[in-house]
C-alpha cells in the first residue's frame, strides 16, 4: 500500500445540484452527510483530503477548502484545481455524490494504478465510466487547463486525451459507485 505522505484525496462538491434540490454532499444518510461517509473510505489513504468548492457551508465539516480556480466550469476545473493545489504527483479525486463508496473499492483502484504506472486510472462498472472515482498524477493537470482554455469542460472528451487505465467492478460491486445526485435516487435508498 503506498504511504499516506504520498497521496492526496480532493472531493469534488460544485455542481448547481439541480436535481437534488439542495447541496448533495451535505445531504445525509443514517444520521451523516455524504461527505462524512466518503471521508471515512479515505481516512486510511491520507489525512491530506480537500473539498474543492466555492460553498463555504462546507467549512462547518473542518476539512480545507480548495476554491475552483476557473468558476462554472464543471469537474474539469474541479479537477484541474485539485492539481493545481496539490503538493503529491498522485491524487485521489471523488464526486460528492457516492456515499456507499468503501475503503476495499478505492484500495483496489490504488493498488492497480500503481501497478500500471498510469497517469489516471478511473473505476468502471459493467455499464458506467466513472470518472470521478479514481488516481490522477499531477503531471497532466496542463492537459485539464488547456481543455478549459478551448472551452472544452465534457470530462470524458479530456480523458480521451490522456492514456487512461480503467478498473473493472462487477454487478455485485457498482453499489459501491453508485451515484446519489437526485431526490428520486435518494428516496429509493
Amino acid at each position: 500500500m503506498v504511504s499516506k505522505n504520498f497521496i492526496s484525496v480532493y472531493i469534488l462538491c460544485g455542481g448547481k445540484n439541480k436535481r437534488m434540490g439542495t447541496e448533495k454532499g451535505l445531504v445525509k444518510i443514517n444520521g451523516k452527510s455524504f461527505i462524512e461517509l466518503i471521508v471515512n473510505a479515505v481516512s486510511n489513504f491520507s489525512k491530506d483530503i480537500f473539498l474543492v468548492t466555492d460553498n463555504e457551508n462546507y467549512a462547518s465539516l473542518g476539512y480545507p477548502i480548495i476554491n475552483d480556480f476557473y468558476k462554472n466550469k464543471g469537474p474539469v476545473s474541479g479537477i484541474f484545481s485539485a492539481l493545481n493545489h496539490s503538493k503529491n504527483d498522485q491524487n485521489l479525486i471523488l464526486s460528492c455524490d457516492i456515499p456507499y463508496i468503501n475503503f476495499q473499492t478505492l484500495e483496489l483502484i490504488v493498488k492497480k494504478h500503481y501497478l500500471a504506472n498510469k497517469k489516471i486510472t478511473i473505476a468502471k462498472d459493467t455499464s458506467n465510466i466513472h470518472p470521478l472515482i479514481g488516481i490522477y498524477h499531477k503531471s497532466i493537470k496542463s492537459v485539464f487547463n488547456k481543455s478549459i482554455l478551448k472551452g472544452n469542460l465534457r470530462l470524458i472528451n479530456v480523458l480521451e486525451k490522456i492514456d487512461v487505465q480503467h478498473v473493472m467492478f462487477n454487478n455485485s460491486s457498482k453499489k459501491f459507485l453508485k451515484n446519489i445526485n437526485s431526490l428520486k435516487l435518494l428516496n429509493n435508498e
